[in-house]
């Protein structure tokens, strides 16, 4: 009797997670920043996504992003403006990506020694 006791006490404690979570998750909405409208072209338009080729994105209205916390998720994100190399002859062959965590990555060649 009292294995029984003790594998129902067990099965309760395991369970009891799964039933105080909620059925669906509430979204905290918060006070979505508006920006000046970005009008933007991709060129080309067509081809792989996966990598490995270049896309120019061209358009106006850019800027006022970099200045203003422009968010969907309510939340005050924190930005900040760095000089990655300012170096003569800097900015040649970058990348900058944004990772699915969330992560910015800048590569560059440093403009003085051309070394990645």
């Amino acid at each position: 009797m009292r294995v029984w006791l003790v594998v129902v006490v067990l099965l309760t404690v395991c369970c009891s997670p799964m039933l105080t979570q909620p059925l669906s998750l509430d979204v905290e909405v918060g006070v979505v920043h508006q920006t000046s409208p970005v009008q933007t072209t991709i060129s080309p338009n067509t081809g792989w996504m996966t990598g490995g080729e270049e896309r120019l994105i061209h358009g106006s209205g850019f800027t006022d992003l970099a200045y203003r916390n422009t968010s969907y998720d309510g939340i005050e994100h924190q930005w900040v403006e760095t000089t990655a190399d300012s170096t003569f002859e800097a900015g040649h062959e970058n990348a900058i990506v944004v990772d699915s965590n969330g992560h910015v990555h800048v590569v560059h060649a440093n403009g003085g020694t051309h070394e990645l």
